[in-house]
């Protein structure tokens, strides 16, 4: 657990929030050990359910082998969502394909672990702007790889651009912050 994959002491971190909320639905950007053990979670919750969207076919397809090596298909399931084109606050990004998202509303927790910053500056950005109207009332965000640079100016653009946000850093390996929401919030 360490490199791409989330660290242990984050791990121990989405398991707390998962305990803390009891999630009927997390939705994940980005798949593999993060979404086992949000599983087992979820699992030791006695209900709930993730969905992690996954852009890379040949991750996505070793991330269903994993759930299913862990015996969590119940609980667990990966989407192949390529990144496509998104136009957003008159830009333009590489995010997950928006129709893999459209049943998913309710959302308790959102866990954002991609898409790698590599595919472009501010890969995650659009992450809040784009799921925000989708969380559940009581709803939070878990951000991984905070420690970086572009997660740090996407964390100020979501404080500047949409007021209604709370943020809860957590001291993890890479980083961590729980986002939350105060109220009403503005249609992205």
């Amino acid at each position: 657990m360490r490199g791409y994959a989330i660290s242990p002491d984050f791990a121990c971190e989405l398991v707390r929030i998962v305990r803390e909320l009891e999630p009927d639905l997390v939705v994940e950007f980005g798949s593999g050990v993060s979404t086992v053990i949000s599983a087992y979670a979820l699992s030791r919750n006695g209900h709930g359910r993730i969905v992690s969207l996954e852009h890379d076919a040949n991750w996505c397809a070793s991330s269903r082998a994993l759930i299913a090596e862990h015996g969590l298909e119940s609980i667990a399931e990966v989407v192949h969502a390529p990144l496509t084109p998104l136009d957003l606050h008159g830009e333009r990004w590489l995010w997950y394909d928006v129709h893999a998202i459209e049943p998913l509303d309710s959302i308790d927790l959102l866990v954002v672990d991609g898409p790698p910053g590599h595919i472009q500056s501010l890969a995650r950005y659009p992450s809040v702007p784009v799921m925000l109207e989708r969380l559940s009332p009581e709803g939070a965000i878990l951000l991984d790889d905070t420690d970086r640079e572009d997660e740090q100016k996407a964390l100020e653009r979501w404080s500047r651009e949409i007021e209604s946000l709370t943020f809860e850093d957590r001291r993890t390996e890479k980083g961590a912050v729980i986002v939350r929401r105060n109220g009403p919030h503005p249609a992205p």
